[in-house]
């Protein structure tokens, strides 16, 4: 390979890897960095139970049971920021929170 040749190579895989990290910095900016969206979280009610969540969330990514039959469900995507539903021990919501 001629060095104008390695050149131009180099200047190509730079090229790609700057044009995928700002696509990445961007869907990162701009995504829903919750594992559910608020708009969805907001429809979780108090009195709902686990399968009604499921329903309107999906599967939780964690979930933390407690010796008195609570639980509490974190939904995470590929960000830091969680959705968090909190379930008294009868199975049914108590409360919602996220991180943000």
């Amino acid at each position: 390979m001629s060095t104008r040749t390695g050149r131009t190579f180099h200047s190509i895989v730079w090229t790609v890897a700057a044009l995928l990290a700002v696509l990445f910095a961007l869907a990162y900016w701009f995504g829903e960095g919750h594992g559910s969206s608020l708009s969805q979280l907001a429809r979780v009610r108090t009195g709902m139970s686990r399968e009604q969540v499921v329903a309107l969330l999906g599967r939780p990514g964690t979930v933390n049971c407690s010796e008195d039959g609570s639980e509490s469900w974190y939904f995470t995507r590929w960000t830091f920021c969680q959705a968090k539903v909190y379930f008294a021990a009868d199975g049914t919501v108590e409360e919602t929170d996220h991180d943000h």
